[in-house]
């Protein structure tokens, strides 16, 4: 057993209990870190030149703020809005499941570090007769035994348009993080359509509200809210407002690589801190597990890493462009989910030297990007396609 050097001891005693001192080394190490972090938040906190319901900062109290910090590494930062959508049907519950229990139980989710495990909050609005074989497979596979496992189901959906509705639900949080006696490290919503109420995600009012909700109750507990989503029928772009896909930090799509379905590919599309991460490729294997309760064998899926996933890699299947089509398309890009008008492209392109006194080029260019399924005409911008199936 590993002790506590004394200076530990003596500079931590208020914070770390007699258990944790006589823990291991990581044990010590996170109590430290997480002190670190509380006294870092505490001096942010204090420079606060504004009022408590609009903050403000000089330079001086920015520097202060608690850096941001992957709770799955690479994958989840441990702040912030997470939006996880795919097709239905193509394995976004397996690897969202999959994410929720390794965060409780501090298990490395596929060679990707877990940094600080806790409580998992899923609020669940369809598809939870499938939870209890998916988390038993898994379980069952860590030998962890279901009743030390963190992770609190809501089976109703939560009207996220509505502020009483997500006041109550932030209370019922609190009180089951009390029961745990656990910090809450995520708060997942599964799927966004489910808890969206009557409003209509199409519109950017409404999405605005639901993403104002999401960041109300990942603030409530300095944690992140996981958001699965789904995507329009034929596409591989998330459904409804853009205002969502700009307002989260991390965007993870998850679809099948191929027509059998058999390969899922699991890929960042928007990751605004962090450097970039390979794309991860698993197979969905059936297995049969028994039922925790009545031993009864169960049927589901778990995630089979496919050997030499790192080699894929998605510069290699990067389309060549021509001379032309390089800057149109670098431009369009930089738009980003918004898109932009050809006013402006035009202007953009004749600014960085592109020669458009030929009458043709500009449709031309645009109309070979189109064929090469790289760019899109969408409400009267064109958008890069990026998102869409290889």
């Amino acid at each position: 057993m590993n002790h506590a050097p004394n200076v530990l001891i003596e500079t931590f005693e208020a914070t770390i209990t007699a258990s944790s001192v006589a823990s291991n080394d990581n044990d010590i190490q996170a109590a430290v870190k997480e002190k670190e972090l509380a006294d870092r938040r505490e001096a942010f906190r204090k420079a606060n030149l504004g009022c408590k319901d609009l903050p403000a900062y000089n330079l001086r109290g920015l520097s202060l703020m608690p850096p941001l910090e992957f709770i799955i590494d690479g994958y989840v930062p441990s702040r912030g809005l997470v939006l996880i959508y795919g097709p239905s049907g193509h394995g976004k519950s397996f690897m969202v499941i999959e994410h929720m229990l390794c965060l409780a139980t501090g298990h490395d989710w596929h060679g990707h570090k877990i940094t600080k495990k806790g409580l998992v909050i899923y609020v669940i609005g369809e598809g939870e007769d499938g939870v209890t074989q998916r988390t038993a497979a898994w379980c069952h596979r860590k030998g962890v035994s279901i009743d030390d496992v963190p992770f609190v189901t809501f089976i109703r959906a939560v009207d996220m348009l509505d502020p009483k509705q997500v006041q109550r639900l932030i209370a019922n949080i609190q009180k089951i993080a009390k029961q745990y006696d656990l910090p809450v490290v995520g708060v997942y919503f599964d799927t966004v359509a489910q808890n969206f109420g009557d409003g209509d995600e199409n519109t950017q009012r409404d999405m605005n509200r639901f993403v104002k909700a999401a960041n109300n109750v990942r603030r409530a507990f300095r944690c992140f809210s996981g958001l699965i989503h789904h995507t329009p029928k034929g596409r591989l772009d998330s459904r409804g407002s853009n205002a969502l896909p700009s307002a989260v930090d991390t965007s993870i799509q998850v679809s099948f690589k191929d027509e059998a379905k058999q390969i899922m590919e699991v890929k960042i599309i928007k990751q605004k801190e962090g450097s970039k991460v390979p794309v991860r490729l698993f197979k969905l294997t059936e297995i049969s597990v028994p039922h925790p309760n009545n031993g009864k064998i169960v049927k589901t899926c778990e995630l089979a890493p496919v050997e030499n996933y790192e080699a894929h890699d998605e510069e290699d299947d990067a389309p060549r462009l021509g001379k032309n089509q390089a800057p149109f398309f670098a431009i369009i890009q930089h738009a980003g989910v918004d898109g932009i008008d050809e006013l402006t492209l035009r202007a953009e392109l004749i600014a960085t030297g592109v020669d458009l006194s030929r009458s043709s080029t500009f449709k031309a260019t645009l109309r070979d990007l189109e064929k090469k399924a790289l760019v899109a005409m969408m409400n009267d911008r064109w958008v890069a396609l990026e998102l869409l199936p290889r």
